[in-house]
């Protein structure tokens, strides 16, 4: 089989998710506090709402990013590592994992969150980027990367390194 090109070019897919991403960001940095917490009363996940019925919240929350650093991030990998997957499996299959990971990584954090810490917020596009991660170091587990443009590491590396810091970061909090 021939070696296929990793892109170096945006992608549709990834571009729209940036732009709707920034897009709502901004415009939410522009309201009023009472016209933003209107807005988030509506959009935002916490298991709380789930329990509520409000399951439109299990897409809804993935537009809103409670700070710019996680903004900053989102938009760095979906800039980085998303074009590659999504010049993979197309822009269709891009957009069906990207709805179909968002959908189980927020159902499990909601659940989770019921026993845990039931008014706990669930924001972005975090289970989506995540995933993203695993699924490179899946599909490309040999490929060399530069973490930071410096640290040279294997695909495999990023999907392990991903998941261990997730589970660190989920059992530390």
């Amino acid at each position: 089989m021939a070696e296929r090109r990793f892109v170096t070019r945006l992608t549709q897919g990834a571009a729209y998710l940036i732009a709707i991403q920034v897009g709502v960001f901004v415009v939410a940095v522009f309201l009023d506090p009472a016209a933003r917490l209107r807005l988030e009363t509506w959009l935002v996940l916490t298991p709380a709402s789930l329990a509520h019925g409000h399951v439109w919240k299990l897409f809804s929350t993935t537009l809103v990013n409670r700070d710019v650093w996680t903004l900053v991030f989102d938009c760095l990998v979906l800039w980085l590592f998303i074009p590659v997957l999504e010049d993979w499996w197309g822009t269709r299959r891009f957009l069906w994992f990207f709805l179909w990971t968002q959908l189980v990584g927020n159902t499990v954090g909601a659940l989770v969150g019921l026993a845990v810490a039931p008014n706990h917020v669930l924001v972005g596009i975090t289970p989506f980027v995540l995933a993203s991660l695993v699924a490179y170091g899946v599909l490309w587990s040999d490929r060399l990367l530069h973490l930071w443009g410096v640290f040279p590491i294997k695909g495999r590396v990023l999907a392990i390194g991903v998941a261990v810091l997730l589970g660190l970061w989920v059992l530390l909090r």
